[in-house]
């Protein structure tokens, strides 16, 4: 019997939901589907953000301890959600055989989808965003004479400014490349 799945729509590069509303997890390391059933969705959603959870996690640490506790705090806590979502969470849920992933689950592709004034938004605001954090934390080390990364919660909040700013320029670049494909899509038509 072969598994139908209606219309597929891509939620993120690694979660879909199918033409009977199911949620279904593609796991990139194993290259098999889940379905992610009512009961497992809360503890799925926590790991699905687990990454974010640890990277927040190190900055909290390290506002208040140096460098090395906070490396091993974020460490543990990074194996520790990984062990339970490949040994204990993925082994409880149902395979989704013969699912295929979608050619258009990359975020690129989802952009290209968007309205193209939304997406010249989003680079306005993306690209904005890691201008004034620099502003900010250049303004908030002039206040201190004499800055040196012994600081802690000064150096926390440097490391936290790049790492918004990062993450808020790789999302500018993909809209751009979404509208650059959008751009391509639409003189491929004429």
């Amino acid at each position: 019997m072969k598994n139908k799945y209606g219309k597929i729509t891509v939620i993120t590069d690694r979660t879909f939901k199918d033409g009977y509303n199911r949620l279904i997890l593609f796991d990139k390391l194993t290259k098999k589907a889940y379905f992610i059933e009512d009961v497992e969705e809360k503890a799925f959603r926590i790991l699905d953000t687990r990454v974010m959870i640890v990277i927040l996690a190190f900055v909290f640490s390290f506002s208040f301890w140096d460098i090395i506790p906070a490396v091993i705090i974020s460490g543990v806590l990074f194996v520790s959600f990984e062990l339970y979502y490949r040994k204990f969470f993925i082994p409880k849920l149902r395979e989704a055989k013969e699912f295929t992933v979608p050619e258009n689950a990359k975020r690129v592709d989802q952009l290209v989808e968007k309205d193209s004034r939304i997406l010249m938004l989003m680079i306005v605001l993306c690209l904005l965003l890691p201008v004034l954090l620099v502003y900010y934390v250049l303004e908030q080390t002039v206040n201190f004479t004499n800055f040196s990364f012994n600081d802690v919660n000064m150096t926390a909040l440097v490391i936290a400014s790049i790492g918004v700013g990062l993450y808020s320029l790789y999302i500018a670049i993909a809209c751009i490349r979404a509208l650059v494909k959008k751009k391509n899509k639409g003189e491929n038509r004429c």
